[in-house]
């Protein structure tokens, strides 16, 4: 069962001469702070006392029992709750031999060594390959691949003209049988020797033998 809210205050305003009296709710109960010292804890609406040398002997024979299930026992406060000056002056010595609470503080100068980024590695194994292609090569430009199959190309057509033009010079052409006796005839006709006659007239009496 929770504390009441209006019990709680009752405790708050009883002890507020002890010092800064707060009250703060936790799992589900209260707990009773003096000068930000927790001197006490107030569970099904009563009040549980820090158990203190100093306390113990102000009490007398205080009677122990445990907040909740679990906790260690405390001093129970029941029959003197309506005694303002004592129950001030018992929570005065509990917060004298509280220690006050250390707050956890972190390491700031203890410092984790910075894990590897993953990207960084990627990075690393990217720029060298890169950078082994621009030393095997400085400042060389390599030919583009359409240019050189253009050029062999046209190196293959030029040497196939140049191949029909030694072939056409090599062999001599056939010259027919009409040509070559135009040419007799104007041989003669140019040339006024005997031996130019002589075939004119060879020519002519061939033709003949071959009319008859």
């Amino acid at each position: 069962m929770a504390s009441d809210a209006s019990f709680v205050q009752f405790v708050v305003d009883q002890v507020n001469g002890a010092g800064a009296i707060t009250s703060r709710y936790m799992f589900g109960e209260y707990a009773l702070y003096c000068n930000e010292k927790v001197v006490g804890l107030i569970c099904d609406n009563k009040l549980f006392v820090k158990p203190t040398d100093a306390g113990r002997a102000f009490i007398g024979t205080p009677v122990e029992a445990p907040a909740y299930t679990g906790a260690k026992p405390s001093f129970l406060i029941e029959d003197k709750l309506e005694d303002r000056a004592w129950l001030t002056e018992l929570i005065r010595i509990t917060e004298r031999e509280v220690a006050v609470p250390t707050k956890k503080r972190k390491n700031k100068d203890v410092t984790k060594p910075a894990a590897a980024k993953p990207h960084a590695a990627k990075t690393a194994t990217k720029s060298g390959p890169q950078n082994s292609k621009k030393k095997a090569a400085p400042g060389a430009k390599k030919a583009p691949k359409q240019s050189a199959v253009k050029t062999t190309k046209k190196s293959s057509k030029g040497t196939s003209k140049n191949s029909s033009k030694t072939a056409s010079k090599k062999t001599p052409k056939k010259t027919p049988k009409k040509t070559l006796k135009k040419t007799l005839k104007k041989t003669t006709t140019k040339a006024g020797g005997k031996l130019a006659t002589s075939i004119t007239e060879k020519n002519v009496i061939k033709k003949k033998s071959s009319r008859r």
